[in-house]
């Protein structure tokens, strides 16, 4: 989802040097960094299993944050910051809708909070084009995409309906790749947060005769 969909969200929204929250309120950014960090790996992993309102978790997630920080910005002030930085990367919805109507089953397979999805999911249509069966969130499973027990990838694939030497996965991450590569899916590294990788993807998809 993150850097191949959409822009990735926490480490911008929190640390980008001109319009992030470390400089807006003109924080120490490795205190910021290390809180972002450590709130990441907590709330990535967050298992609600889809039950929990993504709004109520980021409450907590902000309110912990200004705890680790000291400081009291009110939530809504944070929402307001983050919508900025929630950016669908081009083309990618256009693909993503070609696939589709060429009848290929779709999968989001991302490592990600509930709240930053929710946000991501809607600004980039997602509920036109997959079933909510085939958002398949880290927070929601309990575990991440470079898990060495594959337990992530499997969630994806049976999702799907298919064999994994039938799928097509797309990352950023080559940690991801090789995790994927290692368990059997045959992948594709995607150049991370590119406005050109739509592109990119595209002229790879052509060439093997995909659209």
């Amino acid at each position: 989802m993150g850097g191949v969909l959409a822009y990735d969200v926490w480490e911008h929204l929190l640390l980008d040097t001109q319009t992030g929250i470390a400089a807006i309120y003109n924080l120490d950014r490795e205190r910021v960094r290390r809180a972002g960090k450590d709130l990441w790996k907590k709330y990535s992993l967050y298992c609600t299993g889809g039950r929990r309102g993504g709004k109520k978790i980021e409450r907590e997630y902000w309110h912990r944050f200004n705890k680790e920080l000291m400081i009291s910005v009110p939530i809504e002030d944070y929402r307001e910051i983050t919508d900025r930085f929630i950016k669908p990367i081009k083309g990618m919805r256009n693909i993503l809708l070609e696939l589709k109507n060429r009848g290929l089953k779709l999968a989001i397979c991302s490592d990600n909070t509930e709240f930053w999805f929710e946000k991501q999911k809607i600004k980039l249509g997602l509920d036109k084009i997959l079933s909510s069966a085939n958002f398949v969130l880290s927070s929601r499973v309990g575990v991440s995409k470079s898990s060495r027990s594959f337990a992530m990838l499997r969630v994806a694939i049976n999702s799907l309906g298919i064999n994994k030497e039938s799928c097509l996965f797309i990352d950023d991450k080559a940690r991801n790749i090789e995790r994927a590569l290692e368990y059997g899916i045959p992948s594709i590294l995607f150049p991370s947060n590119s406005h050109r990788g739509a592109s990119y993807l595209r002229a790879i998809l052509t060439r093997m005769g995909i659209i």
